[in-house]
């Protein structure tokens, strides 16, 4: 493409150190056509960040690596050797030294059930680390092996689902495994279920509601566990008996419930950007105790956003996403946001960040088609405070699809570890499950 020399920017302007940097690397020809859809893009109120930039301009082996620290945006181009050919780090706001996920390698692809009709799911490891479930927005639960750590199979679960439960007839909203291996799901058939992991059919069936969003079993009381309804209610309820111990009264429609590690508080997001923070008593009683805010200060969004995940780090801070593309990490107990993480799409869909067994990383998938992995607790500069735009992320199918990711538990890990090193010699940092809408699951070992 020829470019005329009068589309170089002037010295004055504020594009000519992207023109210069690029006229080193890419030549002033290319240059050129990069600032012309620099200059338009930025004029254009739709492309608010640098990922719309690259996709537009660059090809699928090309990287584009943008610090947000410096007063002007730096551009380096590079490729990268992953494996398969199709995986490509689309991007990084880190330095190369910095970047703790620059070797991401596919180890494995299953077809899901329902796979190709879903565009939601859910992904929750057992307790045992034994077992993985993945309920789809179909109405369908699979439940998946995890090859034991003792086997010389190189895959990490089983192709094909030990049991598949299909007596929800619309999508499922949530599920929650307890220590006993039982299986809880919630559904907008207005039904909660408990199933185990050795029969299609569910043990117990709870009804009489229009639509259930959220099911949490209690970490300690095995036997209990809470829903919450569009009545706006938290229900404490016993099974067997399937009895309630408790109604405590919303003032905004709950859509996500959590419980702490060891129990002793209750989260419950709702859908105007707030988090409630229940006191667990003995008995499962419930008293209010926090009361959080997940709205930005300005903008179209300043009124609150729905909470799509909860999940505390401790006893002391929980991770909240929400429908405003942030995900933030409070100090709870003080009421007190210290990180908000920046840079994925997360507008639509009931997406959910995951912290690693490690508590050093956040992951969170996106409705670009990517995965996005933070530093969970980053050394901020006095200009920014808690503000964490510093990823970087995974260009996952190369196709603009909402992605759904979790890490692995430690137990899976640690098995994996072992398992690798002793073939290849390689070590392993982490693994990532991610789940495309209307796609297959894939699982990523991150070599260190």
């Amino acid at each position: 493409m020829n470019i005329s020399s009068k589309h170089k920017p002037n010295r004055k302007s504020k594009y000519y150190d992207a023109y210069e940097s690029f006229s080193d690397l890419i030549g002033p020809s290319e240059s050129a056509s990069m600032f012309i859809a620099t200059k338009q893009l930025r004029k254009d109120s739709n492309a608010t960040n640098s990922f719309e930039l690259s996709a537009r301009m660059d090809s699928q082996s090309t990287i584009f690596s943008s610090n947000r620290s410096n007063s002007h945006n730096s551009y380096k181009k590079k490729t990268t050797e992953l494996l398969p050919p199709q995986l490509v780090h689309k991007k990084s706001t880190k330095p190369p030294n910095a970047q703790n996920f620059a070797n991401v390698r596919l180890t494995q692809e299953i077809e899901l059930v329902q796979g190709i009709k879903s565009k939601i799911w859910i992904i929750k490891f057992s307790p045992c680390c034994k077992y993985l479930a993945i309920a789809a927005e179909t109405g369908i639960i699979s439940i998946y092996d995890i090859i034991p750590p003792n086997s010389n199979s190189s895959q990490l679960i089983s192709n094909i689902p030990r049991i598949i439960m299909a007596e929800h007839t619309k999508a499922i909203t949530d599920i929650s495994w307890n220590a006993q291996g039982f299986l809880i799901s919630s559904s907008l058939d207005g039904t909660v279920k408990i199933w185990t992991k050795n029969q299609e059919r569910s043990l117990f069936t709870l009804e009489n509601f229009k639509r259930v969003y959220s099911v949490c079993f209690h970490p300690i009381y095995q036997d209990h566990f809470v829903t919450a309804s569009d009545d706006r209610l938290i229900r404490v309820i016993k099974y067997p008996e399937l009895t309630n111990e408790g109604l405590y009264q919303t003032s905004h429609k709950v859509t996500v419930l959590c419980y702490s590690p060891n129990a002793a508080f209750l989260a419950a997001g709702l859908e105007k950007g707030e988090v409630l923070i229940y006191k667990s008593k003995t008995g499962c009683r419930l008293r209010l105790k926090y009361k959080l805010k997940c709205k930005n200060r300005f903008g179209l969004r300043s009124f609150g956003r729905k909470v799509t995940s909860l999940q505390f780090m401790d006893e002391d801070y929980l991770l909240i996403t929400t429908n405003d593309s942030r995900i933030r990490l409070f100090k709870f107990k003080e009421e007190l946001m210290v990180q908000k993480y920046k840079g994925n799409i997360n507008l639509k869909c009931p997406i959910r960040a995951d912290l690693s067994f490690d508590k050093k990383f956040v992951i969170c998938g996106s409705e670009d088609g990517l995965f996005y992995i933070w530093n969970s607790l980053r050394v901020f500069e006095s200009r920014s405070p808690g503000k964490n735009g510093e990823y970087e992320c995974v260009d996952v199918r190369g196709a603009k699809k909402s992605e759904f990711t979790c890490f692995a538990p430690e137990k899976v890990v640690k098995a994996v570890k072992k398992r690798f090193k002793n073939k290849t010699g390689q070590k392993i940092g982490h693994i990532i499950f991610s789940i495309g809408a209307q796609s297959n699951l894939k699982v990523f070992y991150s070599i260190l």
